[in-house]
């Protein structure tokens, strides 16, 4: 219990800095988190619990981190400001003609929208229609790995 005493306050911290007013970069957009502060993540905002938390009572159950609906809606909110943050700097970068600094960002655009998708609660129908913009974008840039991977994440 002690050993997850860490990721828990570095995931309370992440979702503070989430909740808070805008103009501050989004705090997923300036930090790389653990594989358990990530699953404290998503035991606050869905419940299941880690597998590696209390040993064999992993999964949905009684208990978790504390988080209401509207900070949970607050939160899916600005997880897809950032998928949809980052598609629009590829856009601006495909129209100013800076193609080659495209490659650099669709991976982690991305991974923003298959997990902002993944959480219960997640406006799936849009994340799937700015991947497929996304798509036709990288597409019509001439980045056809790109836009293959954008391809592959709507399915």
């Amino acid at each position: 219990m002690v050993a997850a005493l860490e990721p828990a306050l570095d995931a309370n911290w992440l979702i503070g800095r989430t909740l808070e007013a805008r103009g501050r970069a989004h705090p997923l957009a300036v930090l790389v988190t653990t594989r358990q502060v990530h699953d404290q993540l998503v035991w606050a905002l869905t419940g299941h619990r880690p597998s590696w938390l209390l040993g064999n009572h992993a999964g949905a159950g009684h208990g978790r981190p504390g988080l209401g609906a509207p900070e949970r809606r607050a939160i899916f909110t600005r997880l897809r400001e950032l998928a949809e943050g980052r598609h629009n700097l590829i856009a601006w970068l495909i129209d100013a003609g800076q193609i080659e600094q495209v490659g650099a960002l669709v991976g982690a655009t991305l991974t923003a929208y298959r997990d902002y998708a993944a959480l219960a609660g997640a406006d799936v129908p849009r994340a799937t229609r700015d991947l497929a913009v996304l798509t036709q974008q990288l597409l019509g840039a001439g980045l056809t790995t790109e836009s293959a991977n954008a391809q592959q994440s709507t399915g």
